[in-house]
């Protein structure tokens, strides 16, 4: 079934998987806060689209542009987006593959914040570190 935030959210993976990161960018508010668990070399807080930017640029150096996100489900309502993902990447010759909980704040029709809940977070942080 169809849902705004839903197809929001789904057009903002799609265009991350084609590496189309200004239609990323049109989806998250200008002021969005952004999640990362973890003691990695990604793990923090990031506030806006620079620092969400430079967070992606991050991902992609340390994955040497291997990283990919695979939504398996996507959840909506008004105000939440909840998404069951697997993440994969290759680095120095070692692929991996994490499940993780993506999770949404939508307002106004844009994403305000992001929360990652990573399923193996200290094989995560060891990957990433």
């Amino acid at each position: 079934m169809s849902h705004l935030n839903r197809d929001l959210i789904q057009r903002a993976y799609d265009a991350f998987g084609r590496g189309d990161i200004p239609s990323v960018l049109s989806v998250l508010d200008k002021e969005i806060r952004w999640h990362v668990p973890g003691q990695s070399a990604l793990s923090g807080d990031y506030f806006g689209h620079e620092q969400v930017l430079g967070f992606f640029q991050k991902s992609m150096e340390l994955s040497e542009g291997t990283l990919r996100v695979e939504p398996d489900e996507i959840i909506a309502s008004d105000t939440t987006v909840f998404v069951l993902c697997k993440v994969s990447a290759t680095r120095s010759g070692q692929h991996a593959e994490f499940l993780e909980v993506h999770v949404w704040r939508i307002a106004d029709g844009r994403a305000i914040e992001f929360r990652e809940f990573q399923g193996d977070e200290y094989t995560e942080n060891k990957f990433f570190a």
